[in-house]
Formats: structure tokens, C-alpha cells, sequence
């Protein structure tokens, strides 16, 4: 009498559901021995078990069920070769991608916790080495609305390498009039290659904590410190993304650090 299983009894032995085995079966992947047509009872044989084997290990390769199917009906060991080779490479691919997001989590995760340490509204002044960025110009009328196309245009340069950061962003303002401000650029450091830089020297800073549509009250108080310590504004608004909404949940907890380059006003 030969050996059969029944889908409960082989989907225990191999630790799966007995869904999973109705399912390849649906998808031609691995059909039973015996169906009984009257019942539909299924059953499979003993020989059957080195094929779910072989399948499930194919599975652990991460390999796709349709590459498991085509993988079992080629006849050569050379061809089965070839199939596990563009496997491997696949596998390079998707290690390559989880180690550049692991790299971007722990920077997030450094940043985010050093930066819910900022003294909110602290001004200053302090020394800037110059750093590497990708910038990408703001259009006409410099609104928020040709922010965002250049942020999208930005991201797509940018994404696909290991150097940069989602919480890395930075904007270049002007600030014309009171309440008044146009985007010229927005950026996102690097470490090297960019095709931008924010240049070395002396900044005035403040720590914005609040709405983005808030930040000209900051920038406000800015301008006033940098009156009472003699600076003159040498240079465009820089406006580095601190805390956002990848960060925090309300407008109100955002932090932006407004930084004006500057130099001692002479007598």
C-alpha cells in the first residue's frame, strides 16, 4: 500500500499551513498525488516530500514562486546554475539597498536624538566649515508650490545614494521685506561630489521652533540680535530642516535653524 499524506498531515510535517499548499497547487506549483474527484479530498506521496522540500528551500533564497516554478521545470544542472546566478545577483541587490537604509535609520536616529536636545529659540553666532551639498533652483515666483517640484527633482537625484539623508534638507531664502520669502534653492548635504557647497565662514543662527509659516518671526529676531552685535548680513538665508514631519507630529514641534551668513560691520 503506498504511503499518502493528507494536506493537514504534510502541511504539519513541513510547518506550514494547509492554505499554502492549496495555494501552490492553484498556482500549478506543487499539486497532490491524488485528488479524489467526488470529495476533493487531497493526498500526496512520500517522494513528494524531497519536491516541497526543495521548494521551501528555494523560498528561504528569496526567490519568487514563479522562479520556483520555472527553476523546477528546468532539466539541467547548468541551467539551474544560471537560474540560482541571477538569484544571487538579485540577493546583492536587495543587500544593497537594506545596508543603505540601515545606514540612513542610524543617522536618523543619531540626528533625531541629538536635535530634540536643541535649546528651542537659542541665537548665536558660531564658525561653519564648509560642507558639500546637491542643490536644485527654485522657479519663478520662488513659492512653495515650485519648492516642492524642486524638492521632488532633488529627491530624484539624490535617492539613490548612500551619502545623503531624508533629514538632511536645506533651503536658500531671501528675505526681501518683512514676512516676505523666496526660495532660491533647496539642497541636501553630501559628503563629496556635490555640485553646490554652503561656504565656510561665520553664521548667525536661531533655532525656529513652530510652523514653517511662522519661521519670519525668527528670522525677525535674528536680524534684531545681529543689529546689536554689530553683524551686516553678507548672503542669502539658510534654512536647515531640524525637526520635521518625519520627526514629530504637529506643525508646532517643528525646529528649523536659520542661519545668515555674516561679518563684523565695520565702523
Amino acid at each position: 500500500m503506498k504511503i499518502r499524506f493528507s494536506t493537514g498531515e504534510m502541511a504539519k510535517h513541513f510547518g506550514i499551513s494547509k492554505q499554502t499548499l492549496i495555494y501552490y497547487d492553484t498556482i500549478g506549483l506543487f499539486r497532490p498525488r491524488w485528488t479524489n474527484e467526488e470529495t476533493g479530498y487531497r493526498s500526496y506521496s512520500i517522494e513528494q516530500n524531497e519536491i516541497l522540500d526543495t521548494i521551501l528551500a528555494l523560498k528561504n533564497l528569496g526567490m519568487p514562486l514563479k522562479k520556483i516554478r520555472d527553476y523546477l521545470n528546468l532539466p539541467t544542472i547548468e541551467e539551474r546554475i544560471c537560474l540560482l546566478e541571477k538569484q544571487e545577483e538579485r540577493i546583492k541587490n536587495k543587500i544593497k539597498v537594506i545596508t543603505r537604509a540601515r545606514k540612513r535609520v542610524n543617522s536618523m536616529l543619531a540626528a533625531f536624538r541629538d536635535r530634540s536636545k536643541i535649546v528651542p529659540f537659542e541665537m548665536g553666532v558660531k564658525r561653519v566649515e564648509q560642507r558639500s551639498l546637491f542643490s536644485e533652483s527654485v522657479s519663478e515666483p520662488y513659492d512653495l508650490y515650485q519648492l516642492e517640484i524642486a524638492i521632488k527633482r532633488l529627491l530624484e537625484r539624490t535617492q539613490v545614494r548612500g551619502d545623503t539623508d531624508l533629514h538632511e534638507f536645506m533651503g536658500v531664502v531671501d528675505a526681501p521685506a518683512v514676512n516676505v520669502r523666496l526660495f532660491m534653492k533647496v539642497g541636501q548635504y553630501v559628503k563629496s561630489g556635490g555640485n553646490d557647497r554652503l561656504e565656510a565662514g561665520d553664521y548667525a543662527y536661531i533655532y525656529h521652533k513652530g510652523s514653517y509659516d511662522t519661521v519670519y518671526l525668527s528670522q525677525k529676531k535674528l536680524e534684531n540680535f545681529m543689529e546689536e552685535m554689530g553683524l551686516e548680513k553678507v548672503g542669502l538665508i539658510y534654512e536647515n530642516i531640524m525637526l520635521d514631519y518625519l520627526a514629530v507630529s504637529n506643525e508646532d514641534e517643528y525646529l528649523i535653524e536659520v542661519m545668515v551668513p555674516v561679518v563684523r560691520r565695520s565702523s
